[in-house]
């Protein structure tokens, strides 16, 4: 045998012993080794909930009150898809979700977030949700001004929605 073929042996049997080793060390002090259960892995509530409710009137029918808990129960929304959007938005209880949602365009241009913010103010019956959301400037004033506005009403697409204030 050469010289490097006699190297290459001889850290091949260094290797493989060093390997045996270590095996047989894990197999003999692996049941000394304290180990710790998992934690059963559960996901966080992405965002929490706040359920509302609100008037829909249907092509001028009657009112019909709808109690909203989660986003599946804006579905009587449907017919609107922008009535639908904001719904789904104002039923999370964190005014930053909301206006995240708009993705930097909240204070820019028209977006659901924006009425989803004004739908949140009167569930909570709070005017600083709009603040909270991320509005400024007269976004922020007409956000205010809407919380708090008896008359507020929103109709797209045939359907008429009140968020009556909350007591």
């Amino acid at each position: 045998m050469t010289r490097p073929v006699r190297i290459g042996v001889a850290l091949g049997l260094v290797f493989a012993v060093a390997v045996g080793l270590g095996w047989a060390a894990t197999a003999w002090l692996g049941p000394l080794i304290p180990t710790r259960a998992p934690d059963p892995v559960t996901r966080p509530t992405p965002h929490p909930f706040a359920p509302f409710t609100l008037e829909l009137t249907v092509a001028g029918g009657p009112v019909k009150q709808v109690a909203v808990a989660t986003d599946d129960d804006c579905s009587a929304l449907q017919p609107s898809q922008r009535l639908f959007d904001i719904c789904s938005l104002a039923v999370n209880a964190d005014a930053a979700v909301i206006g995240g949602a708009a993705f930097g365009r909240l204070n820019s241009e028209d977006t659901p977030s924006f009425d989803a913010l004004v739908w949140r103010a009167r569930a909570n019956r709070d005017a600083g949700v709009c603040a909270a959301g991320g509005l400024l400037d007269k976004r922020l004033i007409e956000c205010q001004r809407e919380a708090v506005d008896q008359a507020y009403e929103l109709s797209d697409a045939g359907e008429t929605v009140r968020i009556p204030l909350a007591p």
